[in-house]
């Protein structure tokens, strides 16, 4: 595996998701936060899914490791500042 900004960013989130998947599932799953947790399962899954394709890419090609964590850390204070700027919502 390399390490790249997205494995940083997304790690850290993946480790969140599954911390909160146990609590709404297992623990406080009254009031709706059961939904909250399978919501949270499934974002887990997903962000599962892309660190896996972006690892495959970055075995696959030969490509500079200070140019990938450039554009990575690019692409991520971009995203940053949207949702500084927009908020969460997608509408």
């Amino acid at each position: 595996m390399k390490l790249t900004p997205f494995l940083i960013v997304l790690g850290l989130i993946e480790i969140i998701l599954f911390i909160l998947t146990i609590n709404f599932i297992f623990i406080d799953n009254n009031g709706g936060k059961a939904l909250g947790g399978v919501i949270a399962l499934l974002g887990f899954i997903i962000i599962g899914i892309i660190l896996g394709v972006e690892q495959l890419i970055l075995q696959s090609i030969k490509v500079n490791s200070t140019l990938i964590f450039i554009i990575e850390t690019i692409l991520l204070l971009l995203f940053a500042l949207y949702i500084f700027i927009n908020g969460f919502s997608i509408g």
